[in-house]
């Protein structure tokens, strides 16, 4: 009974070193590469599928980086278009400032058009029968639309818009009722009808879209875009429709309620890949676009825009505290957006950084031309740096040495409400490999292929590996002081007890 007591006793003050590192949490990362730590750290394996790619064409030249005055005249011109672009898809913003961007059982693979220096990624659809082929832009919404033939040039649509015309299709529907979206500084207006929309090879029958004869500051002259399809969730959706790519899933066509995208950058006007804007996946992913695997980051809200946690925020390798707002994934959008007081501190920490406050260049950040600012982000915790090429948008003057960053100010006149504060478009997705998940609800993000990134010394990180563990080193080595100190404490507590019952 005595040695059962004492067994006892030692079970009790004895615990095992594992428990105690479960107690403090764990001592140390294993040491294995940045590669094998994101493969680790991430979702599960994601199987090859079979895929249909649908090219994505160049629609216009850059301008970026050149300096004579005619090229910085068009490269301003492009600045405030894109400003009034995201106005037009965010709306709610403060009068003074500008703000700049452009406002899917089987996979589909779609190929996109990379328009103006990474201004604007387009893929194309076809609609009717026989079908009419569209590019459409966008995953920052949830409705689909096209301009019809009785939109003009007083109405917002140019020679160069393809126009849907119904009486042409067969199997058209029109549902007679009003349909209409307000952007912010722009909106379109028109009627509602069913049709079937074929995405790459899959079709949907019977979809609910909008067939608009106004269209107001969001198509420009010269570039064949015909309209949005929106690839957010349908609770944000204006015809109280579901979207196409979530009829697609619904309708036993997909494998995956997965729509994912590799996205190119230009390079002195050229694309660095085959295919010249990148690939939208529906159905699944591509695993030859990306490397390791997949890191989820869960949904902070469900059913509205693609909303994410940011959980860090660097500059040259310094953190800037921004809090932990939510961030809206955008394809659509081709800059990144965020509040004035947080884009003050980003730029508190970049010398000569200036904020231009009229013209056409209003609500940019702008830098000297000769810094070299690197910004990375986390989500989760996997780090992912954004390469300097794509946050130098161009000189600002052929005068001034100052260069356009992709950092724009979005002012909300009312906080709060639905509408997102911070939008991270295609300046960070040329980064990664980037995929919208509906189940479980989540965006997920891979290292590109070098198809897609090029030789790249930019890569993701896992935080708690190379530098960021060296940080930590005095965490394991406390932790092992408090170990041997627990050991010691034990022994003496057992011999003392030892010699007390000898006794």
């Amino acid at each position: 009974m005595l040695f059962g007591y004492k067994s006892m006793f030692i079970l009790l003050v004895v615990p095992s070193k594992f428990a105690l590192l479960h107690a403090f949490g764990k001592a140390e990362i294993p040491s294995e590469t940045t590669q094998e730590i994101l493969q680790e750290n991430t979702s599960e394996n994601v199987p090859e599928l079979q895929t249909l790619e649908i090219p994505l064409d160049l629609v216009m030249p850059t301008y970026a980086f050149h300096t004579k005055e005619e090229d910085i005249e068009t490269f301003g011109l492009w600045a405030s278009q894109a400003g009034i672009k995201l106005n037009t898809r965010y709306g709610d913003v403060d009068g003074n400032t500008v703000s700049n961007s452009l406002k899917t059982r089987q996979t589909s693979h779609i190929e996109l058009e990379n328009a103006f220096s990474d201004a604007i990624y387009t893929g194309s659809i076809q609609i009717g029968t026989p079908p009419q082929k569209f590019n459409v832009m966008d995953t920052g919404s949830a409705d689909l639309w096209v301009a019809d033939n009785l939109c003009g040039k007083s109405q917002g649509c140019f020679s160069s818009t393809t126009k849907f015309a119904s009486k042409s299709s067969s199997s058209y529907s029109n549902l007679t009722q009003p349909f209409k979206v307000q952007y912010g500084s722009g909106k379109v207006k028109g009627t509602l009808g069913k049709d079937s929309v074929t995405i790459g090879d899959l079709t949907v029958t019977g979809q609910t879209f909008g067939t608009c004869d106004l269209v107001e500051n969001i198509l420009r002259p010269g570039v064949d875009i015909s309209g949005i399809m929106g690839l957010a969730w349908s609770g944000i959706a204006t015809s109280a429709s579901t979207p196409a790519w979530e009829s697609l899933f619904l309708q036993g066509v997909l494998q995956e309620p997965v729509i994912s995208f590799a996205l190119t950058r230009l390079i002195n006007g050229e694309p660095i890949t085959v295919g010249k804007g990148g690939a939208m996946t529906i159905g699944g992913t591509s695993a030859s676009h990306f490397q390791g695997k997949i890191n989820y980051v869960p949904l902070t809200k469900n059913q509205t825009y693609w909303l994410i946690q940011l959980d860090d925020l660097k500059v040259n390798g310094k953190a800037v505290d921004v809090g932990h707002p939510e961030v809206a994934i955008d394809t659509g959008t081709s800059l990144i957006g965020g509040p004035s007081a947080s884009l003050a501190k980003i730029f508190s920490a970049v010398p000569g950084s200036r904020l231009m406050s009229s013209g056409d260049f209003a609500g940019y950040w702008t830098v000297p031309c000769k810094n070299n600012v690197e910004i990375s982000i986390r989500f989760g915790r996997v780090s992912y740096p954004i390469d300097p090429s794509d946050l130098n948008l161009g000189k600002v003057s052929a005068k001034e040495n100052l260069c356009l960053t992709a950092f724009f100010t979005i002012n909300k006149t009312k906080p709060g409400g639905s509408i997102p504060e911070w939008i991270f478009g295609a300046t960070f997705l040329k980064n990664v490999y980037t995929v919208f998940r509906s189940s479980p609800p989540s965006v997920g993000f891979a290292q590109l292929s070098t198809k897609f990134s090029g030789p790249t010394r930019y890569k993701p990180t896992l935080v708690g590996t190379t530098t960021e563990n060296a940080k930590k080193n005095d965490c394991p080595r406390l932790l092992n002081s408090l170990i041997i100190f627990y050991y010691s404490l034990t022994s003496l507590s057992i011999l003392y007890f030892l010699n007390h019952w000898a006794l």
